[in-house]
């Protein structure tokens, strides 16, 4: 059976992000019903609790 990639994706490390800089924490992409995003999450806390909280963009969005 071949590797299917619809519905999944991945998030890794954004190492290129600046100390104190808003850019995301974690960098990566997914794919949902054939249509592509890019995915960005960020670290938050709330009542001593860490989570990510992430923001899909289409990949064909045009930015600016």
């Amino acid at each position: 059976m071949a590797y299917d990639p619809n519905n999944s994706g991945s998030l890794g490390k954004n190492r290129n992000k600046a100390e104190g800089s808003q850019q995301p924490d974690y960098k990566g992409k997914i794919t949902v019903d054939g249509v592509e995003y890019w995915l960005a999450g960020w670290v938050r806390e709330k009542d001593g609790e860490k989570y990510i909280s992430l923001r899909p963009e289409k990949k064909d969005a045009v930015i600016g």
